[in-house]
């Protein structure tokens, strides 16, 4: 059985991705009520058909995360359809790859707008919201990587959003807790999802590794020896929403078997 999060309401941005939309199963199967966000060319009723709660228990609202104004928007939207709005998660990002000494601008611009702009203000957008309707006791998540913890090659922009991205987290946790409003992030280690494969690709590409060594390298650096499951992050983000971490703000959780011990 899943903590319960019946009636209670949350914003999944990305939500058309593998952690996104396999956290939106687990929430709805939990009793959650939901507004789905992601790109305007992903496609989000893919992932509304997948959920197992009536259709009148989820808005789909395909907005651009990089735009400041989108999390009040969505938040707003949230409250007047489901009429309250107990937090969300900022699942939304995207990552590149090029040797440091030729990332391009646009790279690090389009990092940065999606993955620390983008979560700085969805945070911020929802937490005016329920600041304003009074919400008790809210919940909000990010999503950092273990790129944050040192110097991968090869991404520098996206290790420097993720870590930022902590920094924004704990910041936002210590700004709302008299709020009664907790701000914690979760650090997946290696998950298969779509951006694994893309990481796995490109990334060993430039290291001249073929597909699939990457991941094998990088397993053996894992001191519980395997990839990590989608529902394993999924399952983490689902403990700060519900009532069981009650007591538990400003905190940083690497879901990553151990990765982080041994690679920082």
């Amino acid at each position: 059985m899943y903590r319960s999060l019946k009636d209670q309401v949350y914003i999944i941005s990305g939500a058309a991705g593998g952690l996104g939309s396999t956290l939106a199963k687990r929430c709805a199967a939990a009793g959650a009520k939901l507004v789905l966000t992601d790109r305007p060319d992903t496609d989000l009723t893919a992932v509304q058909r997948q959920l197992d709660t009536d259709p009148q228990n989820v808005l789909l609202h395909p907005a651009d995360i990089a735009d400041a104004g989108t999390g009040r928007t969505l938040a707003d939207g949230a409250f007047e359809k489901f009429g309250r709005l107990d937090g969300g998660v900022a699942c939304a990002g995207v990552i590149f790859f090029s040797p440091l000494l030729d990332l391009p601008s646009e790279h690090w611009d389009t990092t940065m707008a999606v993955n620390l702009k983008g979560t700085f203000f969805f945070l911020q957008g929802l937490a005016r919201k329920m600041i304003e309707i009074g919400t008790p006791a809210g919940s909000l998540v990010s999503i950092s990587a273990s790129s944050a913890n040192g110097p991968r090659p090869n991404n520098a922009d996206y290790g420097a959003s993720k870590l930022a991205i902590e920094h924004v987290t704990r910041t936002f946790a210590l700004d709302l807790a008299p709020r009664g409003i907790r701000v914690n992030c979760i650090s997946p280690g290696i998950i298969p999802t779509p951006m694994w494969k893309k990481v796995d690709r490109d990334r060993g590409a430039l290291l001249g590794l073929k597909e699939g060594e990457l991941t094998e390298k990088m397993i053996g650096a894992v001191p519980l020896g395997r990839l990590g499951e989608i529902d394993e992050i999924a399952a983490a983000i689902h403990y700060f929403l519900s009532d069981d971490s009650q007591f538990t703000t400003g905190q940083v959780l690497g879901v990553d078997g151990g990765w982080s011990l041994a690679n920082a």
